[in-house]
């Protein structure tokens, strides 16, 4: 009976013993690494993809897409065998932010608004400078829900650089039935002497006028000096600069914020004393231009980089319609209004 006892043990333990060497072969079950035992295994890092911006122009006050591939990860997994395959993770987290190019490097913006998944991600460019450089920057690590449970290491790509816009003045366009000589009940000393126009305009991107809030738009009329010719430019009340200098400022600047969508252009009848002139010319350029933080000033000078939509000939005249009968007459480019004197 002693002897059987002891040959049960002595199987017992030869069972125990080659379940502690069967188990000492397989100590790890997951792993991102490639050893010499895993025999068959890539134990590639994850592959987060390139995150792209997916719209066109990039104005301020809009919402910026961006799109980034599917994660992948491949990873060591043993077997009950012992032996090792190939395995691939399906869950990842992915953090968001928003850089920008200062001072001669990528720099995380302090203002952050953007929000996404590992899909990709929406950012509000509200209050973000235009002219500058941005990217995304997406961070992508894998959890502990699959796989080797989150042993890779975390992985950061970045989209190309896109220069923020701000939002411009387009289809700048005369209204119909403008210009007017009688400007709709406007008390004018002389209606039948003034012309008006009105015109409207859109913008480069907006779903709001009101994304124009930085944006200015101005007229700014120059005049020409004296030159001789048939007929010359001349006026008795002119200092040698300019015509009409005693009622014109030249140059002449008047502007406004454009998130109205329209404004009214009137030339107003001039006064006019002592010799009479042959006539004076202007050239007259419709601009817009965009600041930061704040709009150009209506009335600001060329510093500001202004862009020209249109631009326009001008002229005034003092003329002897009939034998002894004198008129005032305006034209700009093939419009024109008058008022006759006697």
């Amino acid at each position: 009976m002693k002897r059987r006892i002891a040959s049960i043990c002595l199987t017992t333990l030869m069972v125990i013993i080659s379940a502690g060497i069967a188990s000492g072969c397989c100590q790890e079950n997951w792993t991102a690494e490639k050893r010499d035992s895993h025999s068959g295994c890539t134990a590639g890092p994850i592959d987060a993809g390139v995150p792209s911006y997916a719209g066109s122009t990039l104005y301020r006050h809009h919402n910026a897409p961006y799109t980034k591939p599917d994660d992948s990860d491949v990873d060591c997994h043993r077997k009950t065998d012992c032996s090792y395959n190939d395995e691939s993770e399906t869950q990842f987290t992915c953090d968001w932010k928003i850089q920008v190019y200062s001072g001669g490097q990528w720099q995380d913006c302090e203002y952050q608004a953007i929000s996404g998944d590992c899909t990709g991600a929406n950012w509000d460019t509200t209050g973000y400078k235009p002219g500058l450089e941005y990217r995304a920057k997406s961070f992508t690590n894998d959890t502990s829900g699959d796989g080797p449970y989150g042993d890779d290491a975390g992985v950061y790509h970045y989209s190309g650089s896109v220069q923020l816009k701000a939002p411009e003045v387009t289809h700048y366009t005369k209204r119909a039935g403008w210009p007017q000589c009688d400007i709709n009940g406007l008390t004018l000393a002389f209606k039948d002497g003034a012309l008006a126009y009105r015109y409207d305009w859109d913008c480069s991107c907006c779903k709001d006028l009101e994304h124009l809030d930085k944006v200015t738009i101005r007229e700014n009329v120059t005049y020409d000096g004296y030159t001789s010719g048939t007929p010359p430019m001349h006026d008795s009340s002119h200092d040698g600069s300019n015509c009409f200098t005693n009622q014109i400022e030249d140059p002449t600047l008047r502007g406004k914020v454009a998130t109205s969508g329209w404004w009214s252009d009137t030339h107003e009848m001039l006064g006019v004393f002592g010799v009479w002139a042959s006539y004076c010319q202007g050239s007259q350029l419709y601009q817009w231009a965009s600041g930061w933080p704040e709009a150009p000033p209506v009335n600001g000078g060329d510093e500001f980089g202004w862009t020209t939509i249109e631009e326009h000939t001008i002229r005034r005249y003092v003329e002897e319609y009939q034998s002894g009968h004198w008129r005032y007459r305006i034209m700009k480019d093939n419009d024109g209004c008058t008022h006759n004197y006697n």
